[in-house]
This record gives C-alpha cells, structure tokens and sequence, in this order.
C-alpha cells in the first residue's frame, strides 16, 4: 500500500515548525534592526528593542554568526551585519535589471 504525501500548509498539530518560524522572524528582525541602527548594535540593545529576552537575543545572533550574517567585535562586543548579509544583497542586486528599474527615475530628472 503507497503512502499518500499531503500537500499545502500544515496542520495547527506542528508546534515544531511554528517555532522553527518564529525563530526565522526574529533572526530577520535582528538583521533588520542592525541595518536601522548603522549596521551595528550591542546584544543588549538588540533584545530591548525587539523585545526579546536577552538569552534569546545572544542564542539567535549565535546561529546568524555561524552563517556569516552577523559578526561580533572583539573587542566592544557589538554586533555588525556580516558578509553573508551583503551576498544576499548583492545576489539580488545581480539579478535585478539596474537600467530597466533606475531608467524611468533617471528621465524624470532630467541632468
């Protein structure tokens, strides 16, 4: 008898992949408060602002670390965004049509 695979969204029973994507938008979260605050914060004020407990803060900036997203300074401590952040930008710069997207903004002003 073959096993039937279901399709779509999963079910409410998955607390598992609910948490899975809750810590997905927190790392998002983090990387976009880095990039509002200068490209740099401390873990401390990362976890107020997100409001986020600060061991939670630290074990997710770990993981963003791991995959070159964050980076922590030696010496201060602060956290920076990291390369592996500004590969994704520049793999979506990459594929984006600069002329074709920067044109119709170009002619309204007219240099």
């Amino acid at each position: 008898m073959t096993e039937v695979r279901r399709r779509g969204r999963p079910g409410q029973q998955e607390p598992s992949a609910q948490k899975g994507a809750q810590a997905l938008e927190r790392g998002i979260a983090i990387l976009q408060y880095l990039e509002k605050s200068g490209g740099s914060s401390s873990v401390s004020d990362i976890s107020l602002n997100l409001d986020l407990p600060l061991s939670t803060t630290f074990r997710l900036l770990k993981v963003l670390e791991g995959a070159d997203f964050v980076y922590q300074d030696a010496q201060l401590g602060w956290w920076h965004i990291g390369l592996g952040a500004f590969n994704i930008g520049s793999a979506y710069i990459h594929n984006r049509d600069v002329l074709s997207v920067g044109g119709p903004f170009m002619r309204r002003l007219d240099v």
